[in-house]
């Protein structure tokens, strides 16, 4: 588990999070239902497993910007996209047309962004601006905010019906043995 945590959030910045606390989970469920010292200790080395994979990236990441950031020098982007007046749940909206970041749709962010002048710390920077805007949306909109959370969460084991990929069988298909299997995961590990 520690393995694939560290390599999913390397792949997804989103995991570092969600694999360390897998892991946390798997370390509860397993102890309480065999009351053994060595499932704790697999747990850690699993958590210290998953540290290893995603520390070098942390590590370069703390040279450049001076700051921890543990894997993508651009964190609050990535909840920003999701958590935006416009934010869908989905990086597409019902027509199926993105929902990123441009001046017609957010002109006052590209505004600010564009007055930021353009040096190493530029994308700490833009950061921020997208820090500043989620944290504004989520605590002016909490129903929306654990609304398009839910929707996300849907997404993340299914497919997401906006993607016109979602209609081709060689890319649902797959993705409904991975939803079973992660329903089966979960259920086992109940």
């Amino acid at each position: 588990l520690g393995l694939w945590a560290g390599i999913m959030t390397q792949f997804r910045s989103e995991f570092f999070t969600f694999g360390f606390a897998l892991i946390g989970l798997a370390a509860i469920v397993g102890y309480v239902s065999t009351r053994r010292a060595s499932t704790l200790t697999q747990a850690i080395a699993a958590m210290l497993l998953c540290a290893v994979i995603v520390t070098p990236w942390t590590v370069r990441n703390y040279r450049l910007y001076h700051r921890f950031i543990p894997v993508l020098s651009h964190p609050w982007y990535e909840i920003w996209r999701g958590e935006n007046d416009l934010a869908t749940g989905t990086t597409f909206n019902d027509e199926g047309k993105s929902v990123w970041v441009g001046p017609e749709k957010y002109p006052q962010l590209i505004a600010r962004m564009d007055s930021i002048p353009y040096d190493p710390m530029f994308e700490a920077k833009v950061d921020a601006i997208f820090h500043e805007d989620a944290i504004r949306f989520i605590t002016t909109h909490p129903g929306r905010f654990l609304s398009l959370g839910c929707t996300k969460l849907a997404y993340f084991f299914t497919i997401d019906p906006n993607r016109k990929e979602s209609a081709n069988p060689g890319y649902w298909a797959p993705m409904l043995v991975v939803s079973m299997l992660t329903l089966l995961g979960f259920y086992r590990l109940l």
